[in-house]
Formats: structure tokens, C-alpha cells, sequence
């Protein structure tokens, strides 16, 4: 998600929402995945990594579901389930092509990651109502958010549940903001729900709730978990984005204004479970000595 996609200014700093969970993770990790060029002109030379395949099967699920609301709301009626799982796994294959795919033990090839995508289809879609519409789907968003930075994301769905009619005969009804996730933990992105939040009030969008969606992916053989729902408040989720934001510009403008450009003005975490050589292109080099305190190709805690 480039700032030439969202065609922001000459200059202009980007922010993506969906990073902001890397940030809080480790920054130093940030920076490898976001500012890679400019770690490269400064002569840190990192590691290439395939993306991993989870996040491969999530963009693919992605599709599917985003798809599937918006027939859904222009329809009132549910779309054949095979359609969305073309749109799915067409969207897996570009990612894998495009990207590269780092498999790991849950879904070790493409057939069992297009199955995963199927599986997940099936469980959202039992999910679903015909009594929510969704506002806006997967839509491109960019606000500005102090000096040359800019917050850009794409929020999975803005939804409007139908409650009925009030005692007065009023029909009454509830905007909430989702995020689709799938994976094997549960994350909790409360900064990039805030982003999304923080961005809609530019599009008069005031949710009244605030929400995760999340499906597990699981091996060939496992059944399919229904989705978990976790709530959260929209005020409490923006003051976060807020919060971790400030804290992303200020070191990051730090380190690019800095006379002499050192790793150690960016923080790191050592103890994430993803400071491995599988998962980190930071780890074990110039831009993170302190990760050369962890064995060489160490992954047990990935």
C-alpha cells in the first residue's frame, strides 16, 4: 500500500493502518517492512523474506467475504458459495505469484491453503444476516494526520444491523465497524480499528460499535471453528490509534532527521515471537544487533 496508490503528495509520509500492529510489536521491525528503501540508502542491508502463507490465505478469505457482503446488501440474497470461493483462491494465487509463500506445519502447500479458504467461506457465511447491510466494503481510505504524515488503510466493512421498529413504530438500527482476521492466534488490533474509526468521521461515519471478526485457520484435517466475535469501544480503539501513532511518527521523523542514523534511536523487542530469521528480515543484521543475542536460524518461537 504505496502512497503513489493513494496518490498523496510529493513528500508525503504513509502510514499504513494494518502496520500499526507491527509498530507496537516492534518498531525495529516496522521499519524493515516499511521503510526498506530508505534502510537500504543508509547502507543496512536486510534480509528477503516470502510472505507467509497465512497472510497469503487471509488476503484470499478476504476477497471471498468482502465479496459475499457486497452481493449480499445489493441483493438481499446470499451469492452461490463457489463464486466466492473463485474470487478467494484467484486472489491467493496472484498473492503467492506475486509475493511468494512461506508454508508453515498448518497449511503446508496451495491445496491445503485454497481448502483453508473454502472452509472459512462456509463458517462466515453462516455468520451473515440479511438483516445487515454493509456500508462500504473493503475501501480505500487516507486522512491526514499531522506535518508530511498521512494514515492510509483498507477497512473490511462498515455494517449497519437492522434492530426493528422502536415502541413509537421508528425503525431503529446500529452502525458497527468490522475487521475480518484469520490466522492461528487471535490478534487484537485495536490501533488499526481506530485508524479505520479515526479515518471514517472524513466520510460522516460514526460507529456505534466496534468489532473482530476472526476465523481460525486450521490443518486439512480439522473442522472448521464458527467465527469469534470480540466487541470493542470505538472511543477506546481510536484514542489507541491515536496514542501509537504519535509515538510512530515521532521516532521515525527522529531516526530520518537524525545527523548520524542509528538503529538504537528506533526501539526493538527481542522477546517478540516473531524475532526469528523465518519471520524478520531485521534479524541478525546491522539494523538489529541486539537480535544477534538469539541463536542463528532460532524459529522456536515461531
Amino acid at each position: 500500500m504505496s502512497a503513489d496508490e493513494f496518490q498523496l503528495p510529493d513528500g508525503a509520509k504513509a502510514a499504513r493502518a494494518s502496520s500499526l500492529i507491527t509498530w507496537q510489536d516492534c518498531p525495529r521491525r516496522w521499519m524493515a517492512q516499511q521503510r526498506r528503501r530508505l534502510l537500504a540508502n543508509l547502507g543496512f542491508e536486510l534480509a528477503s523474506r516470502p510472505s507467509s502463507i497465512g497472510a497469503h490465505v487471509g488476503s484470499g478469505a478476504h476477497a471471498a467475504v468482502g465479496w459475499t457482503w457486497e452481493e449480499l446488501t445489493r441483493s438481499g440474497e446470499l451469492p452461490p458459495v463457489t463464486l466466492a470461493d473463485e474470487r478467494g483462491i484467484t486472489k491467493l494465487r496472484e498473492r503467492a505469484r506475486e509475493d511468494g509463500v512461506l508454508f508453515d506445519p498448518t497449511t503446508p502447500n496451495l491445496n491445503d491453503a485454497e481448502l483453508a479458504i473454502r472452509k472459512m467461506v462456509r463458517a462466515y457465511r453462516d455468520h451473515m444476516s440479511a438483516s445487515t447491510r454493509a456500508i462500504m466494503v473493503e475501501a480505500a481510505m487516507v486522512g491526514r494526520v499531522g506535518g508530511d504524515w498521512y494514515l492510509t488503510g483498507h477497512c473490511d466493512a462498515y455494517l449497519e444491523q437492522d434492530l426493528g421498529l422502536s415502541p413509537d413504530g421508528v425503525p431503529m438500527s446500529i452502525l458497527r465497524l468490522d475487521d475480518f482476521k484469520t490466522g492461528v492466534t487471535i490478534p487484537a488490533p485495536v490501533a488499526q480499528l481506530g485508524s479505520y474509526i479515526w479515518l471514517g468521521r472524513a466520510r460522516g461515519l460514526k460507529p456505534k460499535a466496534a468489532s473482530v471478526t476472526f476465523l481460525r485457520r486450521t490443518r486439512r484435517t480439522a473442522d472448521q471453528p464458527p467465527p469469534l466475535v470480540r466487541t470493542i469501544s470505538p472511543q477506546l480503539a481510536e484514542r489507541t490509534a491515536r496514542t501509537v501513532l504519535g509515538d510512530l511518527t515521532a521516532k521515525v521523523e527522529a531516526f530520518e532527521t537524525a545527523a548520524d542514523p542509528d538503529p538504537l534511536i528506533i526501539p526493538c523487542n527481542p522477546s517478540s515471537h516473531l524475532c526469528t530469521a523465518k519471520y524478520c528480515p531485521a534479524f541478525r543484521t546491522r539494523w538489529c544487533p541486539e537480535s544477534f543475542l538469539k541463536p542463528a536460524g532460532d524459529d522456536s518461537n515461531a
